[in-house]
């Protein structure tokens, strides 16, 4: 994606702290034991941060930044990565921000007895190299698209109707 005006790139440099957080929460997790109240509470946070940038962000209309990214504007998904970016984004939405039934059932049988069974992170399956691979791609792709907008500020001070002339000259050509 061509980052065009001043609220896009506020939400791409967002996205770049909520991934370089999640990641930070990923290496501390792998410091204990998997198991441990710490090391779900860590892996937890790290499937929030990096599903952030994807969520509603900004209500007011006057925002200074884009309410959110597509799941598309950092570049496409192999499959693997597709499934995991999914499967992040569902548990953050419906396990832990969340407590939809089918991640939290419970049950009131007969005897009179009430079952339930909690959402573990665990559940999830999340494979933390291909988290950590996952999240690593996006920050690439987060400087990857900033670049050419904060090169052309730099040198020109222009704003985005100046940015959008420039790219608009370089993309007919």
């Amino acid at each position: 994606m061509i980052i065009s005006t001043d609220k896009v790139f506020h939400r791409f440099t967002i996205a770049f702290n909520d991934f370089e957080e999640a990641l930070g929460y990923l290496e501390e997790a792998k410091l204990h034991r998997r198991g441990s109240l710490a090391h779900q509470a860590l892996l937890s946070m790290a499937v929030i941060c990096y599903s952030r940038p994807f969520s509603p962000n900004e209500k007011r209309s006057d925002a200074k930044a884009q309410s959110s990214l597509s799941d598309n504007d950092l570049g496409a998904f192999s499959p693997s990565e597709r499934r995991l970016h999914d499967l992040c984004r569902t548990v953050r939405n419906k396990a832990i921000a969340h407590s939809e039934f089918d991640h939290n059932p419970t049950e009131f049988n007969a005897s009179g007895h009430i079952w339930s069974k909690h959402f573990c992170i665990y559940d999830a399956e999340i494979d933390l190299a291909e988290f950590e691979s996952l999240i690593r791609g996006r920050i690439d792709a987060c400087h990857a698209a900033r670049a050419p907008y904060v090169t052309h500020r730099r040198r020109t001070g222009g704003g985005d109707g100046e940015w959008l002339a420039t790219m608009a000259n370089l993309l007919s050509r």
